[in-house]
């Protein structure tokens, strides 16, 4: 994404958005008990049950993938939810 330099407008700012940082502010909202509302065009789009996500839909991630081999997130467990960030 680019922007116009607010210094010199015939330059410009470009930046990257950090996908890591933004899963991990997710994360920490989600354990701190908040819920996130999504937009409706997502909810549309995905056909979502609802647009509210909880910490509860991790937890049922997680007991569903405990005696399953084969994971859609390999490294996530309990752990993860009590870590500080």
């Amino acid at each position: 994404m680019a922007v116009v330099h607010l210094a010199d407008s015939k330059k410009q700012l470009f930046s990257q958005p950090d996908v890591v940082h933004a899963f991990k502010n997710v994360k920490g909202t989600l354990c701190k008990g908040k819920k996130i509302t999504l937009p409706d065009s997502v909810v549309e789009k995905k056909e979502l049950a609802s647009p509210i996500a909880t910490v509860s839909r991790i937890h049922s991630l997680i007991k569903t993938h405990e005696h399953h081999n084969l994971k859609i997130a390999c490294k996530l467990n309990e752990n993860c939810l009590h870590q500080v960030i």
